[in-house]
C-alpha cells in the first residue's frame, strides 16, 4: 500500500523534521542543517524558536522614511496583527511531546514567540510583508478533499477497471491501479519516441529515471511523490490516445480500440490526481508538465474547447506558484527557484515558454476570449530555452545552445515560440472585440505577414518543405521528431497566414485595396493543403495517425474556408470554376478520411453541411432583390433542400447518440450547394465572419 508523501503521515518523531524558519515561511525545507532556505537568506537554522529572533532580522539599516509613510505603514500592521491574532485558530509549533505531524506545517500564534514582533529598531516594511503573506498563504484545504490516494499495481488491462472499485472498508481512500513497471516503460518509450516531440516539456533522461523512481517505492511501499504519479497518468494517456497496430506486438492491450479507450479513463484520474495535488499544496514541476501533456490529449478528443482552456489557465497559475516566470530574475531570494545553470532550471524555462506560447497562440482563435492573452511579456524573466538535446542539458552548463540551423529536440519549440510572439502582435494591434476589415490597420496587417513570410523564408533547411525528407543531409535531419515537427510547424505556419487575411478576403472581390489579402490567403491555404498530401507520403510512424489529431485537422478546415470564399466571389470562366472546385473537393476529401479515425472529423464535416445550408438560405434571402427571375428563388430553395435531405439520408444514425451522426459529403450535393453560391447569390451577401465563427465550434463548445 503506497500513499503520497506528506499527504497522511503518522510519526512519533520526537523533534520537527523541518526547521522553525522554513515552517514560519511555510516553506519546503530541504531537512538538511544547515537548510538550503536559511543558507540563501543568510539566517540562522534551528528546529526551534527562541526568545530571539533567529536570525531574521536584516543586518543592513533600512533606508529613511518620510514621517507620513512610517505612520501609514504602523496602521496597516496594526491592522493586520488585529487579523491575525484575532482568528486564535493557528496551530501551535511543535515540540518535545509531538506524536504526529501535520500535513502542512502552521505558523505559530504565540504573540511573544512572533519572529515579527514589532519593537524599537525592528522594520515595520518587513512586518507587513510577513503579516500579508500569514493571511494570504494557503491554509488547510483537507477537508475539502472527498478522499485520500494510495496506489497499486496490476496489469494496464485491468487497472483502469480495478480504480472504480472503492474500497469496502475506508470509503475516503481511493486506490488507483497503476500498469507494472515493464508495461509502463514500453507505453513511455512510445511517448519519447512518438509524440514528445509535438510538446516537448520534458527532459527525456529525467522522465525515464522518474518512471523507475516511482516503480522502486512502490515496490519497497515507500510514499510516492503526488507529482510523479499525474505525469505518468498523463503519458499513459495520450500514448494510448495514438496506440496503433504497430503497438499491438507489445502485448499489453488485446486490441487497438481497448486502448483507445483507456485515454479518457487515464485522463480523468490524471484530472483527480492534480486537484488531489493542489488541495494538499503539493504542485511539483512535474504537475505542470502533466497538465502540458493533458492540454495536449484534451484538444485532440474535444476540439480547443473550455476544458482544454481551463487546463492552460490552471497550468499557467501553478508554474507562478513554483516561480517559473522568473528563473533569471537577478533577485530570487525568498523564492524557491533553482539555481540558473542547472538542468532544472533549463526544464522549468522549456515548460514556462510552451505555456507562453500557447497563450498567445489562442488568443487568435475564435470564441469569447479572442483577443486576450493572459501572460504579459512586461510580468516574466525567464529566458527562451536554450537549442539543445536532452543529453547535453546537465547541471553547470554554459548558458548557450547549439546555432538554429542544427537541428535539436527544442528546434521546434524555439520556432513554436516564434509564431507566439506573431499572434500576440498581431492581438495587440487590433482593437478589442473588432474584427471588421481595416481593424488592425491594413498596413499593419501586411507590415505582420511580411514578417510571417520572412519568417518562413528564414526556416532552418530540415524545416523547408522545398525538399523532400530523402534529400536532407546527416542522420538528425532525418529523425523522425523532426521530420514531424517539419509539418506541424508548416500546418501552423500558413494557418496563421490564412488567419491574419481572413477579415478581408471577401471584400476582395470588390475592393482591389483588399487584391494583396486573396492572393495571400489563397497561397497560404494551398500550402496548407499540399503540407497534408506531402506528409501522407512520408513512411513515418506519424503518418498512420496523423488524422487523429484535431490540431492538424483545425488547419485543413481552415484552408476549406478560404477556398470556398473565394470560390463564390469569383467572376471567372468555367474552366477557372472547376479548378476551385477540384482544390475543395480535394480538401474535403481528407476530412472525409479522418472521419474514419477520429469521430471529431465527422463533427467538423457535420457543421460544414449545417453551416453552409443556413448561409445559403440566409444568402438567398438577402439576395432576393437582385433576382430578377421569378424561377431562380424556387429552384436555390429546392436545391437547398434537397441537399440537406440528401447529407442526412446518407449520414449514419446511432441508436445511443444522435449528436454522432456524421455528414457523408458526396460530391453531387456539394456541388449542387457550391451551385447555389455559385449562380445566383452575392458573396458579399453571406456574413463570412459569422459563417467562420460557427465552424470554429467545434473546437471552442463542450462535448
Amino acid at each position: 500500500m503506497n500513499r503520497i508523501v506528506k499527504a497522511s503521515v503518522k510519526s512519533s518523531r520526537s523533534r520537527p523534521v523541518s526547521c522553525h524558519s522554513c515552517r514560519s515561511r511555510k516553506l519546503k525545507c530541504s531537512r538538511q542543517f544547515p537548510c538550503s532556505n536559511c543558507i540563501s537568506r543568510g539566517t540562522a537554522c534551528q528546529l526551534y524558536p527562541t526568545a530571539t529572533s533567529p536570525g531574521i532580522q536584516s543586518e543592513q539599516e533600512e533606508p529613511p522614511v518620510s514621517q507620513g509613510s512610517n505612520a501609514d505603514v504602523l496602521a496597516r500592521l496594526r491592522r493586520l496583527e488585529e487579523i491575525v491574532i484575532g482568528n486564535g485558530k493557528a496551530s501551535e509549533p511543535l515540540d518535545q511531546a509531538t506524536t504526529q505531524a501535520p500535513s502542512v506545517p502552521s505558523p505559530p500564534t504565540r504573540q511573544f514567540e512572533h519572529p515579527y514582533m514589532m519593537h524599537q529598531g525592528q522594520s515595520s516594511a518587513a512586518a507587513v510583508n510577513w503579516l500579508e503573506g500569514e493571511i494570504t498563504s494557503p491554509g488547510s484545504t483537507s477537508s475539502l478533499l472527498k478522499f485520500e490516494l494510495e496506489f497499486r499495481v496490476c496489469d494496464a488491462r485491468a487497472a483502469l477497471r480495478s480504480s472504480q472499485v472503492p474500497h469496502p472498508d475506508f470509503p475516503r481512500r481511493k486506490c488507483i491501479w497503476l500498469p507494472r513497471h515493464n508495461e509502463a516503460k514500453i507505453i513511455t518509450e512510445k511517448y519519447i519516441s512518438e509524440l514528445t516531440h509535438l510538446h516537448h516539456v520534458v527532459h527525456v533522461p529525467s522522465l525515464r529515471a522518474m518512471i523507475d523512481d516511482l516503480y522502486d517505492g512502490l515496490k519497497e511501499s515507500k510514499p510516492i511523490k503526488i507529482g510523479q504519479a499525474s505525469l505518468l497518468m498523463a503519458v499513459l494517456a495520450t500514448t494510448t490516445t495514438f496506440w496503433t497496430e504497430r503497438d499491438m506486438h507489445h502485448g499489453i492491450f488485446c486490441s487497438v480500440q481497448e486502448a483507445n479507450s483507456q485515454s479518457t479513463q487515464w485522463m480523468k484520474l490524471a484530472t483527480e490526481v492534480l486537484e488531489y495535488s493542489r488541495y494538499k499544496h503539493l504542485e511539483s514541476l512535474e504537475d505542470v508538465q502533466a497538465m502540458v501533456i493533458l492540454i495536449f490529449v484534451t484538444t485532440n478528443l474535444v476540439g480547443i474547447a473550455s476544458q482544454a482552456r481551463h487546463i492552460v489557465s490552471s497550468a499557467i497559475s501553478v508554474a507562478k506558484e513554483l516561480s517559473m516566470h522568473r528563473v533569471d530574475h537577478p533577485n530570487n531570494t525568498g523564492f524557491d527557484v533553482p539555481p540558473p545553470s542547472s538542468a532544472r532550471a533549463e526544464i522549468y524555462r522549456r515548460v514556462w515558454w510552451y505555456l507562453v506560447a500557447t497563450d498567445w497562440q489562442l488568443s487568435q482563435l475564435s470564441g469569447p476570449q479572442r483577443g486576450t492573452y493572459s501572460i504579459m511579456p512586461s510580468h516574466m524573466m525567464t529566458n527562451k530555452p536554450f537549442n539543445r538535446n536532452d543529453e547535453d542539458v546537465v547541471d553547470g552548463m554554459v548558458a548557450h545552445g547549439e546555432p538554429i540551423d542544427r537541428p535539436t529536440s527544442m528546434s521546434y519549440c524555439l520556432q513554436r515560440i516564434r509564431l507566439g510572439e506573431f499572434c500576440r502582435e498581431i492581438t495587440d494591434n487590433a482593437p478589442f472585440g473588432m474584427s471588421d476589415p481595416g481593424t488592425p490597420d491594413y498596413a499593419v496587417t501586411k507590415h505582420i505577414d511580411g514578417k510571417i513570410c520572412e519568417f518562413a523564408e528564414s526556416l532552418p533547411p530540415f524545416f523547408s518543405l522545398s525538399c523532400r525528407s530523402e534529400q536532407l543531409k546527416g542522420d538528425d535531419w532525418k529523425s523522425t521528431g523532426i521530420i514531424t515537427q517539419r509539418y506541424i510547424l508548416n500546418f501552423l505556419l500558413h494557418t496563421q497566414r490564412c488567419r491574419l487575411h481572413l477579415p478581408y478576403l471577401s471584400q476582395a472581390s470588390k475592393d482591389p485595396a483588399y487584391a494583396y489579402s486573396q492572393k495571400a490567403c489563397l497561397e497560404a491555404a494551398r500550402m496548407v493543403i499540399r503540407t497534408e498530401q506531402q506528409l501522407s507520403q512520408e513512411m513515418i510512424p506519424f503518418v498512420s495517425a496523423r488524422l487523429k489529431f484535431s490540431g492538424m485537422l483545425h488547419c485543413v478546415c481552415v484552408a476549406i474556408i478560404v477556398l470556398l470564399i473565394d470560390f463564390c466571389g469569383r467572376n471567372n470562366h468555367q474552366q477557372e470554376k472547376e479548378g476551385g472546385r477540384a482544390e475543395i473537393f480535394e480538401a474535403f476529401k481528407i476530412l472525409e478520411e479522418a472521419k474514419e479515425q477520429s469521430p471529431f472529423a465527422g463533427r467538423l464535416l457535420e457543421s460544414f453541411k449545417t453551416v453552409l445550408h443556413r448561409h445559403s438560405a440566409s444568402a438567398v434571402s438577402a439576395a432576393g432583390d437582385q433576382l430578377t427571375h421569378p424561377d431562380q428563388v424556387s429552384r436555390i430553395s429546392t436545391t437547398a433542400d434537397r441537399i440537406c435531405t440528401s447529407t442526412a439520408s446518407s449520414a449514419p444514425h446511432s441508436s445511443e447518440h444522435d449528436d454522432t451522426s456524421l455528414m457523408d459529403p458526396t460530391l453531387p450535393a456539394l456541388d449542387d450547394l457550391w451551385q447555389v453560391f455559385d449562380e445566383s447569390v452575392d458573396s458579399l451577401a453571406v456574413d463570412w465572419t459569422s459563417f467562420f465563427a460557427e465552424l470554429d465550434s467545434p473546437f471552442l463548445s463542450v462535448c
